[in-house]
């Protein structure tokens, strides 16, 4: 599984900002074949990056998968 994340050039045309594994996935030693993913969040107010790159999360992403109040998650 692979992440994909779009944005725009300074020409307003459609570009890939970036193409990878995702980077928030937890393979889960005790249950063979098992394994978590959290492609995309964000905290409350934080804005999305329009570089591709992750912000760290004050919280652990593993602890929920819902995203806080006003926050994000996909």
């Amino acid at each position: 599984m692979r992440r994909v994340a779009t944005g725009h050039d300074e020409n307003g045309r459609s570009i890939v900002v970036s193409d990878g594994p995702i980077p928030r996935s937890r393979e889960f030693t005790s249950l063979p074949g098992w394994v978590s993913r959290l492609p995309w969040a964000t905290e409350a107010g934080q804005q999305v990056s329009r570089t591709g790159e992750d912000t760290p999360l004050r919280r652990s992403p593993a602890c929920s998968r819902r995203p806080a109040a006003r926050g994000s998650s996909s």
